[in-house]
């Protein structure tokens, strides 16, 4: 669940990005799993949706083998990865890693929590 106020639009990254709706200071939350809003999705549920909705997952979702498959339900999904990026994960928050300016895209190290994120960056 976000938790800074963002919003989403053509990305010079890749495809749509989020990004900040106010000036976010280096060290603030902003995502943090929120159960009953976020989903998390197993395996044996996914193993029993048809192709096109596996690849929604797989492209939006995250994957940890704690878990499965963990779905933001709000525009977190369109964070971007970036070696230049600037959030870090705290334990179970992203943070701002630096100040990030309103208008300024919010980036990830998709590798830093996601254990599929290889598959996930062959196409960028």
């Amino acid at each position: 669940m976000l938790l800074v106020k963002t919003f989403i639009k053509e990305s010079p990254v890749h495809g749509i990005g989020l990004f900040a709706d106010e000036f976010i200071p280096k060290g603030k939350k902003i995502w943090v799993f929120k159960y009953g809003f976020d989903l998390i999705i197993t395996d044996d549920i996914i193993d029993g949706l048809p192709e096109h909705s596996k690849q929604f997952i797989f492209k939006y979702g995250f994957y940890n083998s704690n878990y499965g498959y963990i779905m933001c339900m709000d525009d977190a999904r369109y964070t971007n990865h970036s070696k230049t990026h600037n959030t870090k994960l705290e334990g179970t928050y992203l943070c701002a890693a630096i100040n990030i300016l309103k208008g300024e895209e919010i980036l990830e190290n998709y590798y830093s929590y996601d254990e599929h994120a290889h598959n996930k960056l062959k196409s960028y």
